[in-house]
């Protein structure tokens, strides 16, 4: 038995006096503009991790195409994911991908933006699970139903984390809980995770 309770979501950080809301990435294609050229800062999108799962759900909705013209923007990779945020905030670099919505009460107060694209949202999915034959499943059911419960799905909700249930918005800072109610975009297949990472290596380089 697996139950999923809650999801990291992944989207665009952007300095908002860097970039214009007229200029603001609408779509994850627009990184692709040449007015981005070596001005993105990136998780390594050929690792676990954030990038990984960004390059996995972009190259499934865009295909190879898009990562080889992404590729062309010099990204900036860099695994220090709290440090690139602080980076982007004192405006090294107007971009950083993706960030977690996790960042955003962090980050209040900073002149950063979590911008969420048309297509949605990159997500990783976290689950209990209840083994086989477990030596006190009674307990564990009851673990999951006061993870499912509605404190624990609101306390989930304020950090930035994606709920099961819905009425758990309630009570959650409103710039938080409307980026919650975004669209979710896809994330990765574990069978197919070497296969992408190999493939991230060959266009990042």
């Amino acid at each position: 038995m697996r139950l999923p309770i809650f999801a990291i979501v992944y989207g665009i950080l952007a300095n908002t006096m860097l970039v214009k809301p007229a200029d603001e990435p609408k779509s994850w294609l627009d990184l692709t503009d040449p007015r981005w050229k070596g001005k993105i800062l990136s998780d390594d999108l050929r690792t676990l991790g954030g990038g990984g799962v960004l390059f996995s759900v972009l190259q499934d909705l865009y295909g190879r195409g898009f990562h080889d013209k992404l590729a062309q923007q010099e990204p900036k990779f860099s695994r220090e994911i709290p440090a690139n945020e602080r980076r982007v905030a004192r405006g090294e670099l107007p971009l950083y991908i993706p960030d977690s919505l996790t960042s955003l009460l962090e980050l209040k107060g900073l002149p950063v933006k979590f911008i969420a694209p048309k297509e949605g949202l990159p997500y990783v999915g976290y689950d209990l699970a209840l083994l086989k034959n477990a030596p006190h499943p009674n307990a564990a059911r009851l673990l999951m139903e006061h993870y499912l419960g509605k404190t624990m799905q609101q306390n989930l909700a304020k950090l930035g984390l994606l709920p099961t249930t819905t009425d758990a918005l309630t009570g959650v800072d409103p710039a938080v809980a409307q980026l919650e109610t975004t669209k979710l975009l896809g994330t990765t297949d574990p069978e197919r995770m070497n296969e992408m990472l190999s493939l991230a290596q060959q266009i990042y380089r």
